[in-house]
């Protein structure tokens, strides 16, 4: 089980992530969205399985740390990527002194994810202007 995703085996990406963001904001004022765009294909099972724990760690921390009252998850198929977009209302932060404590691996794996599958990621945030996390995937269509 560690080495898999459950939702990935039975669902699509999108409603992997669109199941994550529901159960991470049930009984609280946050409203998820999740839009796709492009035309929705297969992808191999590690970038689908790095991009949905990404954005279940955007949307954890959205919901946890920000104190978001919206988060707007978007997925972007294009012919040779994905693309990644979660962006979030909450308070932002400043990356630069905001020290990453010896516990939490949020940004760090989520950085490390991208970078093991050659993508690349990118983070904006600043005190009370949100967050919005960028994630470009190599992601050919399976055939």
């Amino acid at each position: 089980m560690a080495l898999r995703i459950p939702d990935l085996e039975v669902k699509t990406l999108p409603e992997a992530i669109e199941a994550a963001g529901a159960k991470l904001t049930a009984d609280i004022p946050v409203d998820f969205r999740l839009t796709v765009r492009g035309n929705l294909h297969q992808l191999g099972y590690d970038t689908q399985a790095a991009l949905y724990l990404i954005a279940r760690e955007a949307t954890n921390n959205a919901v946890n740390h920000a104190q978001a009252h919206r988060i707007q998850v978007t997925l972007t198929y294009a012919e040779k990527e994905v693309v990644l977009l979660v962006q979030d209302d909450g308070v932002g932060f400043d990356p630069q002194s905001t020290p990453q404590k010896s516990d939490h691996w949020g940004l760090a794996g989520m950085q490390e994810r991208t970078q093991l599958l050659h993508g690349t990621f990118h983070l904006e945030t600043a005190p009370n202007r949100g967050t919005r996390i960028t994630v470009h995937m190599p992601g050919e269509t399976r055939r």
